[in-house]
């Protein structure tokens, strides 16, 4: 996706949990996303999905999501103070609540692709 900042990104031997799913369903986003760009008219119809707006819910949930990972730090290597998964070091059910929500997300992304 050209002309987009894309999120910062940690070696994976130090990435924690909440990294790892975080840029585990960024990439699924992306993927879906290309999928959707690429499917010709001619296919979409035959399997009847209004690509259009499938593109623009995909569009906007992929930047809603980009935003959200990027301003609460959940795609940084959770030694670093910043990150969502050092914040919630003693908050273990918080923690474990928002890895969770992003098992059920990778899960749903990898129905959708």
């Amino acid at each position: 996706m050209a002309g987009e900042i894309s999120a910062p990104f940690v070696d994976d031997k130090k990435a924690s949990a909440i990294s790892l799913i975080s840029r585990a369903c960024l990439e699924k986003f992306e993927r879906l996303h290309d999928i959707l760009q690429s499917l010709p008219s001619e296919e979409a119809g035959d399997i009847e999905l209004d690509v259009h707006n499938a593109k623009l819910v995909i569009e906007d949930a992929l930047a809603r999501f980009k935003a959200w990972g990027t301003n609460i730090a959940a795609f940084r290597d959770g030694n670093l103070r910043i990150s969502l998964d050092f914040r919630l070091r003693e908050a273990p059910r918080v923690k474990g609540r928002a890895l969770r929500i992003l098992r059920d997300l990778e899960e749903y992304l990898d129905d959708g692709a």
